[in-house]
């Protein structure tokens, strides 16, 4: 039984991967080489259902990390799901994401911060956390150009195919450490001090202190079908440091042993069916909040004592009118913001009269609306900064 569980596994990441489609279709090596060989068709039978009833892709919940070291990835793992992660991100034809896999726990701990939990509690021995960087999200001011070629599309900035690629990147590595045993977490918010924001005027992360000086991206296409690695086009050559930034940081690792059978690790998130079949049939009523949205375009006037701050919650940006007496906070108004209704809004509604109250962001955030909370301390935050 052991055994099928296995070569089910292994057949499961080969499919994830894409390396084999059809029977008459060439393989590929480890760098994506042409092989001699012809590889069949593989149909992993039960797959899709053993992922969907196994939880491994449950997220482990801060605090419920295993911390034996035994547990944490062997190099050999790390590559392998590295390398599954990074093959089908296609994106204009370019490979825009690169990975760096950070095995130290207190360099972990460093990274992710302890704004959202105990530093203790996002990472242990046992984890590992890989960061995901990638290009075209700088523009060409903000970043550097490729002086071999600035005119070639190395500096296409394309900001979708960046999201698109790390996207793509981020599901297939949590589906490859699925079938290896492994469970994660992913952080979208690193604010701890090894994360300082120090590209495109402090408003993204270079992450540079854990990149080789030497390590190169490749935005664009190979010289020829089967070029190996170290033969690439140094015309679509870029340096990782300053032209690569942090999108999100994903932990990978076990959760602790006693609690894998009843899944009580995982982050209680309810999960409905968010998906459907279309029917054909165009929907042609309007957008009933097409007049918010384009009322929250516009740009917010302070007046006198008035500071406006900007935090960032699940929908996006969120604004903030803060009315200052003194050094005392009289009045906070949430004048702008995406969240969502009935959970996002709760911390809209009871948020901004606790601090007034309390005169300070050090209050408790709403319950279930965690992430709102923080950004609007954080938009206050923002606003007092300006009055100083």
């Amino acid at each position: 039984m052991e055994m099928k569980r296995t070569i089910s596994l292994i057949l499961a990441l080969t499919m994830l991967v894409g390396l084999c489609s059809c029977a008459d279709q060439p393989s590929q090596d480890n760098q994506g080489n042409p092989d001699s060989q012809t590889a069949a068709a593989f149909t992993p039978e039960g797959f899709e259902d053993w992922f969907i009833s196994s939880k491994t892709w449950m997220t482990v919940d801060n605090g419920h990390w295993s911390d034996d070291p035994a547990d944490q990835m062997t190099d050999e793992e790390l590559l392998k799901v590295m390398q599954a992660a990074t093959l089908p991100e296609s994106a204009g034809g370019g490979t825009s994401v690169y990975l760096v896999a950070v095995k130290d726990v207190e360099a972990q701990r460093s990274i992710i911060g302890e704004k959202y939990c105990p530093v203790e509690d996002s990472s242990t021995p046992g984890t590992v956390t890989i960061l995901v960087l990638a290009d075209s999200i700088l523009s060409n001011e903000e970043g550097r150009l490729n002086e071999k070629a600035p005119d070639t599309t190395v500096n296409n900035k394309n900001y979708n195919f960046a999201f698109l690629d790390a996207g793509t990147v981020v599901g297939t590595m949590l589906a490859t450490a699925a079938t290896m045993g492994y469970y994660g977490h992913v952080w979208g918010s690193n604010v701890g001090e090894n994360a300082p924001f120090d590209l495109g005027g402090g408003k993204w992360q270079s992450m540079s202190q854990f990149v080789e000086s030497d390590a190169m991206g490749h935005n664009g296409y190979w010289d020829t079908y089967g070029t190996p690695d170290d033969e690439l086009n140094s015309d679509y050559a870029t340096p990782i440091r300053g032209n690569y930034v942090l999108t999100c940081a994903v932990v990978l690792g076990k959760p602790l042993a006693d609690e894998v059978d009843s899944v009580s690790f995982a982050t209680n998130h309810a999960r409905p069916a968010r998906y459907t079949i279309w029917d054909g049939t165009y929907n042609e009523e309007p957008l009933p909040n097409t007049a918010y949205a384009e009322d929250s375009k516009k740009d917010a006037v302070a007046g006198e004592n008035e500071y406006i701050g900007t935090g960032t919650g699940v929908g996006g940006a969120l604004k903030v009118k803060v009315t200052l007496d003194n050094d005392k906070i009289s009045a906070v108004e949430v004048i702008s913001h995406q969240e969502t209704d009935g959970i996002g809004t709760k911390a809209i509604e009871a948020l901004p009269a606790a601090i007034v109250s309390a005169n300070s962001t050090e209050v408790d955030n709403v319950a279930s609306a965690t992430i709102t909370s923080e950004a609007i301390k954080e938009a206050v935050e923002d606003a007092i900064r300006q009055s100083k």
